[in-house]
């Protein structure tokens, strides 16, 4: 396979559910090799099944998104096994559903630790991993689309999160985007 991105490594979170698989599916298509990480082994497994039927390189990696040692950790054997990390995307996750109201503690609590929390300890991982092997990457963060709601807060962590690490990573050779897919009209 061939592509843009061949011979880049590029790790996915949440690469098992809608945008991160999404997202993770049209890189390796583009020649990236992907480590699909995701909470959940098999869907991680899925996507990178799904890219290595596309042709390309894809390994899945069950990681615990806001477990700052099991993330430095599979940062680390990244590394080791693939040389280096080239890019690291952060997609986020879908907003738990129901209402607020009736939404239990434990729900929400996990929601937000994922949606505010996870992507930090993931960039920080990676950050550390690309400085320490003098190798250049990127930093991409996925923002939810422009919707109301749990959506909207995702979002503008994802925003603020992302203006943060590019100031503090400002002298370095890592970039620090974020991607603002925009929400589909709705039909009427």
């Amino acid at each position: 396979m061939g592509g843009t991105l061949h011979g880049r490594v590029v790790v996915v979170m949440g690469a098992g559910a809608a945008y991160g698989r999404a997202v993770a599916l049209a890189l390796g298509r583009a020649g990236a090799t992907i480590l699909a990480a995701d909470r959940d082994p098999d869907l991680a497994e899925d996507t990178a099944a799904a890219i290595r039927e596309d042709g390309g390189w894809g390994e899945g990696f069950a990681v615990e998104p806001c477990d700052g040692r099991g993330v430095r950790a599979m940062a680390s054997a990244t590394v080791q096994h693939l040389g280096r990390i080239d890019a690291r995307i952060v997609a986020p996750l879908p907003p738990p559903p129901g209402s607020l109201l009736d939404a239990p503690d434990d729900r929400w609590h996990a929601f937000l630790g994922e949606a505010l929390i996870a992507p930090h300890v993931a960039i920080q991982a990676c950050v550390r991993e690309m400085l320490a092997g003098h190798h250049p990457g990127d930093i991409i963060l996925v923002a939810p689309p422009d919707e109301p709601g749990a959506a909207a807060m995702v979002r503008a962590n994802v925003l603020a999160l992302a203006r943060w690490w590019a100031a503090e990573l400002a002298d370095t050779p890592i970039r620090v985007e974020a991607l603002e897919p925009r929400a589909e009209p709705a039909p009427v």
